[in-house]
């Protein structure tokens, strides 16, 4: 069994689902709620390099959040971190012992 380092998702994040909302005029319009609160994340900011061989978009700043498997994230979330917002990536699960989950996600939301 694989012990984490302590200290090692000491970052905490919050995941945003698209909510169609309608105000008291009858009017509709799309508002981010909170899906997931304070989840521990490890965070790691991607290289040029990294991007490249990834075929990845250049984007004003790209990182990688690491955290425990068991949410339903998808690409049509969004993630604040430290009071940014960022796009997503579809997230990479790892294989070898399904203990961990990788989003790559870039600042700059396109979606909303």
């Amino acid at each position: 069994m694989v012990m984490a380092r302590p200290g090692q998702m000491r970052h905490r994040m919050t995941v945003q689902v698209k909510s169609m909302q309608t105000n008291h005029l009858g009017e509709r319009f799309e508002q981010w709620l909170d899906l997931y609160s304070d989840v521990p994340v490890s965070v790691r900011w991607l290289t040029a390099r990294e991007l490249q061989a990834a075929s990845a978009r250049q984007s004003h700043s790209t990182v990688e959040f690491e955290l425990r498997p068991g949410l339903d994230i998808t690409s049509e979330h969004r993630i604040v971190w430290q009071g940014r917002v960022y796009e997503l990536e579809p997230p990479l699960f790892d294989r070898t012992t399904q203990r961990r989950m990788r989003i790559r996600a870039s600042e700059g939301v396109t979606n909303g």
